[in-house]
């Protein structure tokens, strides 16, 4: 039977405890990066775009926009791949908004307004869509995305998801 170096033994000690140290230092950090990542995965942060001062906008005008390319235009199968989405704002009422994203959902083309006769019309397939986004000159139940606005700040912000059809509440 050997006998261990008292030395040795202490020695081997001291590098077990470092070691356990360090493996919970590192569990430590991987259980608060996977809590970090668990929370982004269920309520990732609301993007929220500024649009510009509520001056920009006049009162029962629509103004077009461009915005950095948003995740609710994605769900537009026809829309062309481009890095801007354009936005249809309309100033209702001092504290009343409405913003379109101004894709057609079928011809993927850009939807203009026509003050004339407050529709948004899509050049391409000539469908004609009334002040509400909803679509009148086909007997398709199409509508236009809505997005949400709010004013922050004297700023016109819009925030990338689409409101619900008010026809499937």
């Amino acid at each position: 039977m050997s006998m261990l170096d008292p030395y040795e033994v202490e020695r081997l000690e001291r590098s077990r405890k470092r070691a356990t140290r360090l493996l919970t230092l590192v569990m430590g950090f991987a259980t608060l990066f996977c809590g970090a990542l668990f929370v982004y995965i269920i309520s990732p942060p609301a993007r929220t775009y500024t649009l510009g001062p509520v001056s920009q906008f006049p009162l029962g005008q629509t103004v077009q926009v461009s915005v950095k390319q948003l995740v609710a235009s994605e769900t537009i199968a026809s829309r062309p791949e481009v890095s801007d989405d354009p936005v249809l704002v309309t100033r209702l009422s001092a504290d009343q908004w409405r913003a379109f994203l101004a894709w057609d959902s079928l011809s993927g083309c850009i939807v203009i307004y026509e003050q004339s006769n407050q529709t948004y019309r899509d050049q391409c397939s000539d469908r004609v869509y009334d002040e509400q986004g909803f679509l009148i000159s086909d007997n398709r139940r199409l509508r236009l995305g809505q997005l949400p606005v709010n004013v922050v700040d004297e700023q016109v912000q819009i925030r990338d998801e689409l409101l619900p059809d008010p026809r499937q509440q």
